[in-house]
């Protein structure tokens, strides 16, 4: 059978490595096999851009092969079918820089690791001279080269937020951020887990494969069995990793393991050490170093310090001495490399868990109780008073980021209603104190059983003695209930961090959330608005719901819908971590 093909005369520089297309005539009976054979020598001759420009017209006369619905080797643009442009798309990578495919393996068509000028040729081999077509995608490289489903994402999500049933307390969240290291709350002993499915080799060189990698922590740190590739879990966690951006080459990391140089006691400053373990050890060890059921407490002895030495040797190289890294020397505790912890941050520390009794750095801003009811900013008079001050409905008022320098005589909080400042009530401790006296701290006061919300409407920080004010401001009204007719509502389902409640959609443009629960952690989750169906692609709106441990409780909120979203453009409500994409609650309104 005579097959009509274009044919190209080309003239090629190989010296300065350009070429000049110069005509395109039909010619008859050009044989099959010949083809092949030109191919491969135009390939080794001619490499450079006329070569994207020959297949270019090449495609068009010959037109494209059709594969079955779902993604191939060779399938560059993911359109679910192999067709010239694929070939051409490849050539594009190589020689004109002008694409990228968003998933090397595809690309790799004779399977080699490598892309190179043999997987267009390849490719072109199936399309148009019958050769075999590329082998299939295993479940990981099809796992690479697709966003994640919203199931496999939270599946994925359960896997790294959770220890392994087989294995010990834990998990890939232990070590591993989600989000690059500079935007985490905390910092982990392992580098974050962005990019890191496009690194050329892992474990300081030792390992080609983040299955390899994934299966060095889930054995020596774990305690757990191995993951095969095809596992479930593996897959999933897998897809959570890919969905933060396409796989792209990024450069292999380093983690310097070696003992610390300094010995003896610590000559760091125990108040920044306080700082920093509270950002990096409180993970495990808990805050105020009390333990967790990851690691003990740091303060189990009142009177004799631990070691500054044995501090220093297990935060530098503890860790099974049988797996890939160097140097280690024991135990199940992950080890700090001078990349991820500096040798000063280290000092301050041991500096902080050296001293009986250990340092509080800090005032750990307490839960929130109740709904706040009515509020105001603290206007400062005198001594520094400054702070949010917040009626809360459980018969509390709360003082938040309260700072004043603690002196004076007999200064407590004040209530009174209007300007009647003199006919007032003072209730509470004195808060009198030694420098630096209060800085951003949070009180909770309660307030007297037999005062009802009419008697005040007012609230100062004032001296009992002289009568002075030092801070003062109206509690106006907050609309925690939402005013308006209910349109739609439902129920949320939880999926992860405990989130349930009641979600009403009013017709005042409002969300107004009840009996809410979730524990507050997570990294940037908001309200989502979507349509059922596609929670991919919706909307955040609102504040941050993080907050500290419980989170909310039983709580009452509303968050307004901006103008630009009218009801046709959703029809349901998730609690959406933003980063990770993932829902923790969610309800369809009825």
């Amino acid at each position: 059978m005579r097959t009509f093909l274009p044919i190209i005369h080309f003239s090629h520089d190989l010296v300065s490595n350009s070429g000049q297309l110069t005509a395109v005539v039909p010619l008859q009976g050009f044989r099959a096999t010949k083809l092949r054979l030109y191919i491969k020598e135009f390939a080794v001759h001619s490499i450079g851009k006329a070569f994207c420009t020959f297949f270019l017209i090449f495609g068009i006369c010959l037109g494209t092969q059709k594969v079955g619905a779902q993604i191939s080797r060779g399938d560059v643009d993911l359109n679910l079918q192999l067709e010239i442009t694929d070939p051409i798309l490849i050539l594009s990578h190589l020689f004109l820089g002008t694409f990228s495919p968003s998933c090397s393996q595809v690309a790799d068509v004779d399977s080699s690791q490598v892309v190179d000028i043999s997987d267009p040729i390849q490719l072109l081999s199936h399309l148009f001279l019958g050769d075999p077509a590329p082998e299939n995608l295993s479940l990981f490289e099809e796992r690479l080269c697709l966003e994640p489903s919203q199931e496999q994402a939270e599946r994925g999500m359960l896997v790294y937020e959770n220890p392994d049933p087989e294995g010990n307390t834990f998990a890939c969240l232990t070590c591993h951020n989600l989000v690059p290291d500079a935007d985490a709350t905390y910092q982990r002993p392992g580098h974050s887990l962005v990019g890191a499915l496009g690194r050329p080799s892992y474990k300081n060189g030792e390992l080609d494969h983040f299955l390899d990698a994934v299966n060095v922590c889930r054995e020596f740190w774990m305690i757990t069995e191995p993951w095969e590739e095809e596992d479930e879990e593996f897959l999933d966690l897998t897809s959570l990793v890919r969905g933060f951006n396409p796989v792209e080459a990024t450069e292999a990391l380093e983690l310097q393991i070696e003992e610390s140089t300094h010995q003896g006691p610590s000559t760091g400053d125990p108040v920044q050490g306080c700082e920093t373990f509270h950002s990096t050890c409180i993970v495990c060890h808990g805050e105020g170093a009390l333990g967790t059921e990851r690691a003990p407490s740091l303060v189990f002895d009142p009177i004799n310090p631990l070691d500054p030495d044995y501090i220093r040797l297990r935060v530098r190289t503890s860790g099974n001495s049988d797996t890939v890294y160097e140097n280690l020397t024991g135990g199940v505790m992950p080890f700090w490399s001078h990349s991820r912890l500096s040798d000063t941050e280290l000092e301050d520390i041991v500096a902080y868990l050296s001293e009986r009794p250990v340092h509080e750095c800090r005032e750990i801003e307490p839960p929130p109780v109740g709904v706040v009811l009515r509020s105001g900013e603290l206007t400062n008079e005198s001594n520094g008073v400054m702070g949010k001050v917040e009626e809360l409905s459980t018969g509390v008022i709360r003082v938040v980021m309260f700072n004043y320098d603690g002196e004076g005589d007999e200064v407590r909080p004040w209530l009174y209603l209007g300007d009647d400042l003199d006919n007032g009530l003072s209730f509470g401790e004195n808060l009198v104190r030694e420098a630096p006296g209060w800085e951003d701290a949070t009180l909770e006061i309660p307030l007297p059983d037999d005062l009802t919300m009419d008697a005040y409407d007012h609230f100062a920080i004032r001296s009992i003695s002289d009568g002075s004010v030092f801070g003062r401001c109206e509690l106006l009204p907050i609309d925690n209930n939402g005013e308006g007719t209910v349109v739609r509502s439902g129920q949320l389902i939880e999926r992860f961090h405990g989130v349930r409640g009641l979600v009403e959609e009013l017709d005042t443009r409002k969300l107004r959330f009840s009996n809410f629960y979730y524990d507050g952690a997570g990294i940037d989750v908001r309200v989502w608005l979507y349509q059922s169906g596609n929670p991919q692609g919706g909307y955040e709106i609102g504040p941050d719901l993080l907050r500290p441990s419980p989170g909310w409780v039983d709580a009452t909120f509303v968050v307004d819908i901006p103008e630009r979203f009218t009801p046709d453009m959703y029809d349901s409500i998730s609690i959406w971590c933003v980063p990770v994409r993932v829902s923790f609650g969610d309800t369809k309104l009825e």
